[in-house]
């Protein structure tokens, strides 16, 4: 990534948010994605990050016009990934249109962003390849004070570019 200029960062648009996080439903996941979206919001150092979970969007709409709406509002789309995730036939739809748009589309391209949970050489999982191809962010480096810094200054970055290039 590009060095951005802190001072020349777009404040954040009331109708428009950081990052939507699109995860599965399990029980299991629900307490993760909400520790991360708190991570996000308080750990970054980066004023205001706006960020909402898929169970919170799109009620009272079809998937398709929900995850049309999605480009419109969330800079940035975060696909939450668990052992769960694949499991959840709902969900991994919702992941594959909204990469469909984002290869359709440029304006859509690079917004969408996998979460990887786990250190590569400890990856049980089977994750979908379309993700596996996309660069994403390695939460486990968060932990690991060797990565922190590195980590958090990555995070800065994207949420900036997000200000600065989307919406």
């Amino acid at each position: 990534m590009s060095s951005l200029n802190v001072h020349s960062v777009q404040p954040h648009q009331a109708d428009h948010y950081d990052v939507l996080i699109i995860h599965d439903d399990s029980n299991e996941t629900n307490t993760m994605v909400y520790k991360y979206r708190d991570h996000l919001i308080t750990d970054l150092e980066v004023e205001d990050v706006q960020v909402e979970l898929i169970g919170n969007i799109g009620i009272g709409q079809s998937h398709f016009n929900a995850m049309e709406d999605i480009f419109d509002r969330y800079r940035h789309i975060f696909i939450f990934l668990t052992q769960n995730f694949t499991e959840d036939t709902l969900t991994h739809f919702k992941m594959q249109m909204g990469l469909m748009q984002s290869l359709q589309d440029p304006q859509k391209r690079g917004r969408i962003i996998p979460i990887w949970m786990a250190k590569e050489k400890e990856k049980t999982q089977k994750y979908p390849r379309e993700l596996v191809l996309l660069a994403g962010v390695h939460y486990w480096r968060f932990y690991d004070d060797s990565y922190k810094t590195m980590y958090i200054k990555s995070m800065q970055r994207l949420i900036w570019k997000g200000r600065n290039s989307f919406l």
